[in-house]
Parts: C-alpha cells; sequence; structure tokens
C-alpha cells in the first residue's frame, strides 16, 4: 500500500545538493577537466576517472540548478531555462529554446491484461535454459522490418518480439 508521506520524503532528498554528477566524454583530456584532479583508474576496465565536489568543478550549479527546482510554474522554469541557456552562450538552432515538457495526453485508462503474460516455453534443453525460461520468460523471436529507402551505410535493422513478462508486475 502506498505511503504517501513516505514518497514525498524519498521525492524531496532528490535534489541537487543530494546527487552524484558523472560525466562521460572520450574528449575528456581534450576539455581539460583532469587538469587539477587526480587521474585514478578503475581495475579491471582500465577507464580512467576523477572526483571532485560538483561545487569545485562547477561554481555557482548547484544554486542554478536549486533555482530550476523552485520555479512554481511552467513560464518561470521556461524562463530560467532560457536564461540559463543564454548565459552559456549556447547556440540554439532557429530560436528554439528548450523547454520543459508538458502533459502526458492520451494516457490509455484502461489497459487489456489478455497478453500480460508471457507463455512458458517447452521442450527446453539444459537446466540453464529452464532457469532462465522462468526468470525471463521464452526467447524473443526476430520480426522481419521492410525498410524502403535505407542509406547504404545505415546496416540492417533488427527487432525482436516477445509477448507479455514473467512477473507479476506491474500490479494493476
Amino acid at each position: 500500500r502506498p505511503d504517501p508521506e513516505l514518497v514525498d520524503h524519498i521525492l524531496s532528498r532528490l535534489a541537487p545538493d543530494n546527487m552524484n554528477v558523472a560525466l562521460v566524454d572520450k574528449q575528456v583530456a581534450k576539455l581539460g577537466l583532469f587538469q587539477a584532479h587526480e587521474v585514478r583508474t578503475l581495475p579491471y576496465w582500465g577507464v580512467n576517472y576523477s572526483m571532485a565536489e560538483l561545487s569545485e568543478a562547477l561554481p555557482g550549479a548547484l544554486q542554478r540548478w536549486q533555482g530550476l527546482l523552485n520555479a512554481t510554474n511552467a513560464s518561470e522554469l521556461a524562463d530560467a531555462v532560457h536564461a540559463a541557456v543564454l548565459h552559456a552562450k549556447v547556440e540554439v538552432a532557429d530560436g528554439e529554446m528548450p523547454m520543459p515538457p508538458g502533459p502526458i495526453e492520451g494516457v490509455p485508462q484502461d489497459i487489456s491484461l489478455v497478453h500480460m503474460h508471457a507463455k512458458k516455453p517447452e521442450h527446453l534443453s539444459t537446466e540453464l535454459s529452464v532457469r532462465a525460461a522462468e526468470l525471463y520468460g521464452p526467447r524473443p523471436e526476430q520480426v522481419q522490418v521492410v525498410q524502403p529507402k535505407a542509406p547504404a551505410d545505415a546496416g540492417k535493422p533488427e527487432v525482436w518480439y516477445r509477448s507479455g513478462w514473467v512477473t507479476q508486475s506491474p500490479k494493476v
């Protein structure tokens, strides 16, 4: 049974001052982001990384992000995003500014449960395939895709499909 107070408490903890931020960029050395930090390497993967306080790496970011969260309506948020984009001197194509998403319309109120569960596969040959089928259901099957005008370098698309799922979630 949902606990509204607990949900509200958890959502209140989703704030810029209580998060981890990661930047993944192959060009990180060219950006100079490792310059003032100890560069470490992840064992087994050989990936370089560094750690820094957000207030050190991006001064003022916490306050800006918190300001965006404190916007009281969509217009105020849009104005704040517009100001941030202009301040960052980001070129915006065709004058289109980023906008927060609007309400999602057309969400179905009644969803059929006819094909909710995946069929249990028959004739499985190994214990591993039996356990995998119990967890995930039958293997998806490849669907043939007709692609009329594809660029030569696009590659051949693959679409795989399996009806339903094995778990009892989502609860309806």
